[in-house]
């Protein structure tokens, strides 16, 4: 299977660098679905094969040429053993053609190639359109066969792929959207225009993303929503610098927060590991104003390493972002001095979580 092509483009188009942003996450994550450890299938909204992985040819016996198109029923009765599909499957076939459920899991017998039973676990996500109908469906398939049907090594080895691959993407996504929020600026309406369908392929690619984060069962919350977004505003002048500490191990994401506090008045503190961030505290530590730290960071984590800071500087106000859950619990859930920002996120979206925590003026 071959990755998506790369759209026509103009070199010198307002919207060049977004679009070849979006063309880069389509391929990565064509290539993570091509090359997970474990069967994935994407159908259609007619539950037709749109993508069979190498894992997922290995598991069943048939190549991709043999069975993209093929719907799951009645086109490919010899999938199942004779009344597997009634008694099983087609129950739960209906359930994912009617979109309301975001995550569907059963158990069932597949028929390999070979005409061997498979005991398989499907664990699928839901893909709507605004309108609530189902645009794709994304299946990971683990074969139980002789093992139980749930749980055990094997499907936390499954929620630890899914949680992997939503990560990642998170963070593409997060680059693609915030590039689209800064190209806007004083570009002409036609442009933008072309900018507004990035975006809106970016948070259709979004949502994918928590879906798959709630395969992993680590609790994916809310991706960001359309907001109003207010004009930015200059802090006054003070005898200090107003600074913001930013942590995050991915280079575009931490320059894309910069830009964005930069236009609120910050001068951005920049630092690609916790320890890192810990010693530009230390040094700037009078001068900044609000910390936005990744949770997810290797080394010493964004939560662990707000933990320190407060033990420095006990107000500090701080945003914590990621792509997974609020990693927050028990004492210091509803502290006040600290947002929560869900990836992938927008500019605007980074706008207001810091006002939320530090005023609209620095």
């Amino acid at each position: 299977m071959s990755p998506p092509e790369r759209p026509a483009a103009e070199p010198d188009a307002p919207a060049a660098p977004a679009a070849q942003e979006f063309w880069r996450t389509c391929q990565h994550l064509a290539y993570h679905l091509d090359n997970a450890p474990v069967a994935v299938v994407v159908w259609d909204s007619e539950l037709r094969v749109t993508r069979w992985n190498e894992a997922a040819e290995h598991l069943f016996g048939w190549t991709a040429a043999e069975v993209t198109g093929r719907r799951l029923w009645p086109d490919w009765p010899g999938f199942f053993p004779p009344g597997e599909w009634e008694a099983v499957v087609a129950p739960v076939a209906e359930r994912v053609r009617s979109g309301a459920e975001r995550t569907v899991v059963v158990t069932n017998r597949n028929l390999t190639k070979a005409g061997e039973v498979r005991v398989v676990e499907w664990r699928s996500s839901v893909l709507t359109d605004p309108a609530g109908k189902v645009a794709s469906v994304l299946s990971f398939a683990l074969d139980v066969t002789g093992r139980p049907p749930a749980g055990g090594r094997r499907g936390d080895d499954l929620a630890a792929l899914a949680g992997s691959v939503a990560h990642d993407l998170n963070n593409v996504f997060t680059v693609v959207l915030g590039g689209v929020g800064l190209a806007r600026k004083g570009l002409p309406p036609a442009a933008v225009a072309h900018l507004d369908q990035v975006e809106q392929a970016g948070m259709r690619g979004a949502e994918l993303c928590h879906k798959l984060a709630g395969l992993s069962g680590r609790g994916p919350d809310p991706g960001p929503t359309a907001r109003p977004v207010e004009p930015a505003r200059t802090p006054p002048p003070t005898e200090r610098p107003a600074r913001a500490l930013v942590a995050d191990d991915e280079m575009f994401i931490r320059e894309l927060m910069a830009s964005t506090l930069e236009d609120l008045g910050y001068e951005p503190l920049l630092a690609a590991t916790g320890p890192a961030a810990l010693d530009l505290f230390r040094h700037y530590g009078a001068e900044v104003r609000v910390a936005v730290l990744d949770v997810k960071m290797p080394g010493l984590r964004g939560d662990h390493l707000l933990g320190q800071l407060r033990e420095l500087a006990p107000g500090l106000p701080a945003v914590l972002v990621s792509g997974l859950a609020d990693p927050r619990g028990g004492p210091g859930k509803g502290d006040e001095r600290t947002v929560f920002l869900a990836k992938p996120f927008r500019p605007e979206d980074l706008v207001a979580a810091v006002r939320r925590v530090a005023g609209v003026t620095v």
